[in-house]
C-alpha cells in the first residue's frame, strides 16, 4: 500500500486540495482519488460509502444533490474517514454497517465482515428447509455478527435458532444485531466452542455454518483490510480444515434423521472436505454450491438412517 503520506502525487490528491473542494460530486472525486493511489481497489464505491456516511447523507443524494456545497468541518470529517481507509480499515468497520441478505448488520472489530458470498450458504440453507413441514430447528456454529442466523430468521419464521459463537464480544455484537432486527424471541445465543454450547441431546434439522478456514499460509498474506478483522474467525490451522473437520466429526450427533449438515470452504477445499464427509458415519455424499465467480463455496450433507 502507498503510504498516506508516501508520495507527491497522494499528497497531491488528498492534503494539498481536499479543503478546496466546493462540491459533493468533487468531494466524492478526490476521496476516490485518494485511495486509489494508496492501492484500495474499490475505491469509488468506498469513496461514496464514506461521505456519504460522514456527510450524513442518503446515498441517492450523490445523484440528486451533486452541486451540494460542503463546509470545512464535514470536509474534515470526510478527510478523517478517508485516511484510515488508506491504512487498511475496512470501510464496513469505518462506517459500521454492512448490508447482507438486504439487511443492514452492524458491524466492527468484534466480527468478521458478512460477505456476499455467504449469501450462498443462506440460499442453500433456505432451499434445504423446504424439506420440512412446520416448526424447524436450526443451528449456527460461529455466527459472528449473527448475520446468518438473523437472515434465516427473518425468511424462516416458524424455525427455532440457536447460535453458537466462542468469543464473548461477536455474541454482544451479534446480540445487539437481532434487537435491531427484533428476533430476540426467535434467535437464542449460546456462548462455546462449536457444539460444547450445545447440550448433548440436542437434534437440530439444520447446522449451518461460515468457519474460519484460511491457511496458516494465507494468513501470512492476508490484505490489510482482511487482516483487521478478528483471527480466530479467519485461522483454519495448516491446512484450512482445522475447525471443519471437527464440525464435519460431531455434526452426525446433532442433527435429525435426514438433517442438513451445510458449510463455507474456501479455495482448493472442495476435494478435502468431501473425503471428511465420506469417512463420516451417518452423512450423506455431499454435493456442493460454486459462488458467482464458479468457485466451490458451500458443502451440503444429510444425516442418513444409519
Amino acid at each position: 500500500m502507498i503510504s498516506v503520506m508516501g508520495t507527491e502525487n497522494t499528497r497531491a490528491a488528498g492534503y494539498g486540495n481536499i479543503y478546496r473542494l466546493p462540491t459533493l460530486r468533487n468531494l466524492i472525486s478526490r476521496v476516490s482519488q485518494f485511495l486509489s493511489l494508496n492501492g484500495i481497489q474499490s475505491h469509488h464505491l468506498d469513496a461514496r460509502l464514506i461521505v456519504t456516511h460522514a456527510l450524513g447523507l442518503d446515498p441517492i443524494d450523490i445523484y440528486r444533490k451533486p452541486n451540494l456545497p460542503i463546509d470545512g468541518k464535514s470536509e474534515s470529517a470526510v478527510l478523517s474517514l478517508m485516511v484510515r481507509r488508506a491504512s487498511g480499515v475496512p470501510t464496513a468497520y469505518i462506517i459500521g454497517i454492512k448490508e447482507f441478505w438486504s439487511l443492514s448488520i452492524t458491524v466492527d472489530e468484534r466480527v468478521l465482515i458478512p460477505r456476499p458470498e455467504t449469501e450462498i450458504l443462506v440460499e442453500e440453507s433456505l432451499a434445504a428447509a423446504r424439506s420440512f413441514t412446520g416448526d424447524m430447528t436450526i443451528l449456527e456454529l460461529g455466527t459472528g455478527s449473527g448475520a446468518v442466523s438473523i437472515a434465516l430468521a427473518m425468511e424462516l419464521v416458524a424455525a427455532r435458532i440457536v447460535s453458537t459463537d466462542i468469543s464473548p464480544s461477536a455474541l454482544s455484537a451479534a446480540e445487539a444485531n437481532i434487537s435491531i432486527h427484533g428476533l430476540q424471541d426467535r434467535i437464542l445465543f449460546k456462548r462455546g466452542d462449536l457444539f460444547e454450547a450445545i447440550e448433548p441431546d440436542d437434534r437440530f434439522d439444520l447446522i449451518v455454518s461460515n468457519p474460519p478456514y484460511l491457511t496458516d499460509e494465507e494468513m501470512k498474506c492476508l490484505p490489510p483490510e482482511v487482516g483487521a478483522e478478528p483471527e480466530e474467525a479467519l485461522r483454519g490451522g495448516e491446512n484450512g480444515l482445522a475447525v471443519i473437520e471437527r464440525i464435519v466429526a460431531a455434526a452426525p450427533d446433532y442433527l435429525t434423521a435426514g438433517g442438513f449438515l451445510i458449510f463455507e470452504i474456501g479455495a482448493g477445499q472442495q476435494d478435502a472436505a468431501r473425503k471428511l464427509i465420506e469417512r463420516t458415519t451417518g452423512l450423506s455424499l455431499p454435493h456442493t454450491r460454486r459462488d458467482y465467480a464458479g468457485r466451490p463455496r458451500v458443502i451440503i450433507t444429510k444425516r442418513t438412517c444409519q
